[in-house]
């Protein structure tokens, strides 16, 4: 991408996608010359775009990244009138699709699919509206499952300050004449 040039065309890398969004704030930026030499890896909101080296992360672009670009390592899918980008986002981030990319992983250190296997991904296309609802239905499951976890979270946390308070009560006065007082 050339170096940094703050007023320029965005680009994203794998760095950029976490947790199936794009980190906008971190991307780096190049000239409008270099952009236009990579025309068909321009980007359009609702774009989804799969990380092909090692994690297969998937993401959708959001609003205001029209017209900014992808580096190597990164595909870019535009979905048709037949299926939605948020519906193909969950696709490629099931267990079905990860295995398939999986299997046809090339290269040892930095395992990777090639752009012709990440063409050739197939994905079951319910109708739109099947779609929306599959969705729909999945975006309430994972809601009240991050619930669940955030309580999980703060019982550990409980849990922890416990055990550390025992630990201190403990180990903070020693009973007179016990054999810890003894050995000390």
């Amino acid at each position: 991408p050339g170096p940094h040039v703050e007023s320029g065309v965005p680009y994203v890398r794998q760095q950029d996608v976490v947790d199936g969004t794009v980190r906008t704030a971190a991307l780096g930026r190049t000239t409008p010359e270099i952009a236009a030499k990579h025309h068909r890896s321009e980007l359009r909101s609702g774009d989804v775009l799969l990380c092909t080296i090692r994690n297969l992360r998937v993401a959708i672009v959001p609003d205001g990244l029209n017209g900014a670009n992808i580096t190597q390592g990164m595909v870019r899918i535009r979905p048709s009138s037949e299926i939605t980008g948020d519906y193909l986002a969950r696709y490629l981030e099931s267990p079905q699709a990860q295995s398939w990319m999986h299997e046809r992983y090339i290269g040892l250190a930095m395992p990777r699919i090639n752009v012709a296997d990440a063409r050739d991904i197939p994905v079951p296309v319910p109708p739109v509206a099947e779609q929306a609802l599959i969705v729909d239905r999945l975006t309430t499951f994972l809601r009240a499952a991050d619930g669940v976890i955030e309580k999980l979270d703060r019982i550990a946390a409980l849990l922890d300050d416990s055990y550390q308070s025992l630990l201190h009560k403990l180990f903070a006065s020693p009973v007179p004449g016990s054999a810890l007082t003894r050995a000390l």
